[in-house]
């Protein structure tokens, strides 16, 4: 939505047409991904079988 505005692609806010809010959507959606890629990672270490001692 924030990259949306701010390219000016989304009509009708303050925030359209403003290059703050798309650099701002542009970090917070690479960082998003970036932990959804460390979780994936971290949830397929931890599916294998657990053994008990």
């Amino acid at each position: 939505m924030w990259i949306g505005q701010g390219s000016n692609l989304i009509h009708g806010s303050g925030m359209s047409d403003n290059r703050t809010w798309f650099w701002i959507g542009l970090v917070v959606a690479i960082i998003g991904v970036i932990l959804l890629v460390l979780g994936l990672r971290r949830s397929r270490g931890n599916a294998g079988p657990q053994r008990s001692r």
